[in-house]
């Protein structure tokens, strides 16, 4: 058991493995923002 993550893991492969999971889960802001649209502009759900 440990209080701190830096404790038992270097904080630049902390820094490393979550660059790697926010680009996987789709947080890559600019890659996200360079992208084309998933939804067509002014498209409306109805239920």
């Amino acid at each position: 058991v440990f209080e701190d993550i830096d404790d038992v893991i270097p904080r630049a492969e902390v820094e490393s493995f979550m660059a790697n999971y926010k680009a996987a889960a789709g947080f890559a802001i600019d890659e996200l923002n360079a992208a084309p649209a998933t939804i067509a502009v002014g498209a409306r759900i109805t239920t």
